[in-house]
């Protein structure tokens, strides 16, 4: 089965199966519910699900692009997900394998919270197409984008494998920290060199080491010019680095899905207007959050106090700086 179109072995064998939903085994033998890859009599690329029989749904809803049916069998529950213009397979399959990573976490064979999870999971992909194709991110959102980008390519890569990098890769996914790996967490802010280097902390949990240990990453990018004092650095768009990293995991389809996944969910899509903007990453420094780092956390503020946002100068936090050439991934702090 191609990774690239895991519905190809099914296409090859179907003029042996004229008239019937033709499928094969998508989920492996790991995970704990029964999806498939599925081809039906209109020929339409399908993506399915079997469980145990439940209730007929009173109402299935409706997608733009795709089509949603319910099938009753004698003794299981079908949800059937056909798409509508096969021009768009590639994203369909990233789809369906978000809605195999969404349900792996349900250890029972519970069919009503997997369909829901399901519907819930599309949803939010409609949401995400929605609301790229709209408009274009906000500065603001690109120059994080890029800065959790930079992160991922000049630190993850380095230390872990692709797969293993990706897996870190939290921040679009409403994380409360941008990376984690084992019991370390790592937020990225990213500034112009023309900022103030003052950076807003946006929760009590951001910070809030009880969970594990956290490192704050504080990256400088340069736009549209090289740094005087280095003119080798690279200088790339929010778009060119997108290409850059998809180049670097053009081998492994599953992983450069999952990575697509995350650029859809933080709301970017190809626009030639990420290549106005241009920007060389000018300087990077890691502090560890420790015991007496200015944090604000519910167990240091009054009970009253629900929610908070707070400013810190980076320029006054030098006591806590790991130097980049003491910094590991791979540092268990143990």
């Amino acid at each position: 089965m191609s990774e690239i179109n895991p519905w190809e072995d099914i296409e090859n064998s179907f003029k042996e199966f004229k008239d019937k939903l033709n499928k094969k085994r998508a989920s492996s033998l790991m995970h704990p519910h029964n999806f498939f890859w599925a081809i039906n009599f209109q020929k339409s690329y399908c993506f399915l699900f079997e469980g145990k029989q439940i209730e007929e749904l009173d109402k299935l809803p409706k997608f733009e692009g795709f089509e949603i049916f319910q099938y009753q069998l004698k003794d299981t529950t079908q949800i059937l997900i056909a798409l509508n213009d096969p021009g768009n397979r590639d994203i369909f399959r990233i789809i369906c394998k978000d809605l195999l990573k969404a349900t792996e976490i349900i250890t029972k064979d519970n069919t009503k919270t997997i369909i829901d999870i399901m519907f819930k999971r599309l949803l939010r992909w409609q949401e995400v197409f929605k609301k790229s194709s709209n408009k274009i991110l906000s500065k603001e959102k690109q120059i994080g984008l890029i800065g959790e980008l930079f992160f991922l390519k000049d630190i993850m890569f380095k230390e872990l494998s692709i797969q293993a990098s990706m897996q870190t890769w939290q921040g679009p996914l409403e994380g409360e920290q941008d990376f984690a790996f084992k019991d370390n967490l790592y937020e990225v802010k990213t500034q112009l060199s023309s900022s103030d280097h003052k950076i807003k902390i946006s929760s009590l949990e951001q910070l809030n080491n009880e969970s594990g240990r956290i490192f704050l990453s504080h990256q400088i990018i340069t736009p549209n010019i090289e740094d005087a004092e280095d003119v080798d650095k690279d200088i790339v768009s929010l778009q060119e680095l997108i290409h850059e990293i998809r180049k670097i995991l053009i081998d492994d389809i599953n992983t450069l899905d999952q990575f697509e996944s995350i650029i859809h969910e933080a709301g970017y899509i190809d626009n030639e207007a990420y290549n106005i903007d241009r920007y060389s990453l000018s300087k990077r420094r890691i502090f560890m959050i420790d015991e007496i780092f200015p944090i604000l956390v519910k167990k240091n503020i009054h009970e009253l106090i629900v929610a908070a946002t707070y400013v810190l100068d980076i320029n006054s936090l030098d006591k806590w700086e790991v130097t980049l050439e003491n910094f590991s991934i791979l540092d268990d702090g143990k």
